[in-house]
């Protein structure tokens, strides 16, 4: 190696240790100006103080005095305060599955005021606040949005505002009870199991319990009550509301017949494990006395389901399908479904209708390329208001068609339809009527049609 190359590669080692130390030295003078230039202030700039003196405690107690009271993901029930002591009764009962885990919250919850379950000496109006999110996180759902922290002061409740006025301004929910169960059932013809919760339960649990009523292949119907008292039913409520009670019928006969026992008692069953699960109390009538009256109800039944019919048949040739078709609708009727021809009043209730001889469901091929050799007219009594004027009506209609079909018009016995036996349906139509009215049972009402359906 010559003297050259020594030369060469000492200089260039003597820059690169050069080049090092002065990035040092650049490095120590920027991070001397950017303390001088961003360094802690010593006073705050909003308060005035020293810095040091201001700290954020994450620890601090969120209730400050014993005079407010913080709710958070519990039930609070709140008993009607009397003249001698305003709100003497305040509990303060956990939330099933509720989020407290703070010392704050915990020991609030181990100090309750009183036991609301002294009821006031002039009765008593329950008051619910729920919330569905924890202490340091609400919930990001948009039902539970209703359901948020507040704090109700000692001076608020000492202030004679009524009890729903702070409420409202509180956002508690103010709980309802139903004063009835569900328009919809009837003690005539229901079963029922009538369910008071302990606490406000979630829609989703709700709808988990009542869904093994399912396992019923008879009628049954389900309702819940929101906390405003009003019902709704178990399809129309929402995942994520809370509900205060619930009510749940099993209809114990209809034209088929009577529900069997069996299945009665095991409604009554059911019933029972639904309310251990929903820490519910649940009332129920005895299975015996529900079978029983089911029995009655099935006799009620076979006296009054009657179905009144006569038949308008060919005279020399058969109907055209396409004029038979042209007078029912110029009388008001229409085709349904079902292959009968309906005729309706103007609140579209069915008060009679049409159907081929032979129980042949009309079609609108039948009709355009078939004869038909008669049709018979039936009422049904039961799912009718007015039983001998729609009778009128009906026989009315089929005296016309005789003449323009130049038919017959003939009973089930095919004897003719003479004014006597017309007379005499008429008067059987009416003790019919009579009978079921005094049955609280009325014609045509929504009751005879669950019964009669």
């Amino acid at each position: 190696m010559t003297d050259l190359i020594l030369m060469i590669a000492f200089v260039g080692f003597l820059f690169v240790i050069a080049v090092f130390g002065y990035n040092m030295l650049q490095e120590r003078k920027f991070k001397k100006d950017a303390e001088a230039r961003f360094g802690s202030p010593t006073k705050d700039a909003l308060l005035g103080e020293e810095a040091d003196d201001f700290k954020l405690d994450s620890d601090a107690a969120i209730i400050e005095d014993d005079a407010n009271f913080y709710v958070s993901s519990m039930n609070v029930e709140v008993q009607e305060h009397t003249d001698s002591g305003i709100m003497e009764s305040f509990k303060a009962e956990l939330y099933e599955k509720s989020l407290i885990e703070s010392d704050e919250l915990k020991s609030l919850s181990a100090n309750p005021v009183a036991n609301s379950e002294k009821s006031s000496t002039d009765g008593s109006v329950t008051s619910t606040k729920s919330t569905n999110s924890a202490l340091t996180k609400p919930s990001d759902d948009a039902e539970n949005a209703n359901f948020t922290e507040k704090r109700i002061t000692s001076d608020e409740l000492s202030s004679g505002e009524e009890l729903s006025d702070i409420a409202a301004k509180n956002n508690i929910l103010v709980t309802q009870k139903p004063n009835s169960t569900p328009e919809y059932f009837s003690q005539r013809i229901d079963y029922l199991a009538e369910f008071n919760f302990k606490h406000h339960v979630i829609g989703a649990k709700l709808k988990s319990q009542f869904a093994k009523f399912g396992r019923i292949k008879n009628s049954y119907k389900v309702f819940i009550a929101a906390p405003n008292g009003n019902w709704q039913t178990l399809e129309s409520l929402h995942l994520e509301a809370p509900y205060i009670a619930a009510c749940a019928g099993l209809q114990i006969a209809d034209r088929a017949g009577v529900v069997r026992a069996e299945v009665i008692e095991y409604f009554a069953n059911l019933s029972a494990e639904i309310a251990e699960q929903l820490s519910a109390d649940v009332t129920l009538e005895q299975a015996t006395d529900a079978i029983e009256r089911a029995d009655h109800l099935d006799k009620f039944c076979m006296t009054v389901d009657q179905l009144v019919s006569f038949n308008l048949l060919e005279s020399a040739s058969p109907f055209s399908g396409t004029k038979l078709r042209g007078l029912l609708e110029a009388n008001g009727f229409e085709l349904n479904a079902n292959g009968l021809f309906t005729y309706k009043n103007e609140a579209s209730d069915v008060l009679f209708s049409v159907q081929t001889i032979d129980g042949q469901p009309f079609n609108t091929l039948m009709l355009k390329t078939m004869s038909i050799s008669g049709i018979k007219f039936l009422l049904d009594l039961p799912h009718v208001k007015s039983g001998v004027a729609t009778f009128n009506q009906m026989v009315l209609v089929a005296k016309q068609m005789e003449s323009s079909l130049q038919a017959r018009l003939l009973d089930e016995q095919n004897k003719p339809m003479t004014e006597a036996h017309i007379d005499k349906i008429r008067n059987q139509i009416k003790l019919l009527h009579e009978k079921m009215t005094l049955s609280q049972v009325v014609p045509g009402g929504d009751l005879a049609k669950r019964l009669f359906a």
